[in-house]
């Protein structure tokens, strides 16, 4: 899917985005680590996460691109406050 900025779009830095810019990856990343866990063993858990979480890196470079290019420095002060995925971390 394209990555685009709308006229109307405006950076959000409240609620979860305070702290990671892309809150909805990090979920979809727990729910896809409880499967994983559920599934029982490692080979399973690496089968499922490896993947999904290489596809969403890739994804969340474009979008920060097309953010940073839409808002400019609006967008790269709030990336130096915040982390990507996980709070206090990455």
């Amino acid at each position: 899917m394209d990555v685009a900025v709308a006229n109307d779009h405006r950076v959000v830095d409240t609620g979860p985005y305070r702290w990671i810019r892309h809150p909805s990856y990090t979920g979809v990343l727990a729910a896809f680590l409880g499967y994983g866990v559920c599934l029982g063993n490692r080979v399973s858990l690496a089968t499922v996460i490896v993947p999904i979480t290489w596809v969403f890196l890739m994804r969340i470079e474009v979008e920060e691109a097309a953010l940073t290019a839409g808002f400019g420095e609006r967008y790269a002060a709030y990336a130096r406050r915040s982390k990507r995925v996980l709070p206090f971390l990455y």
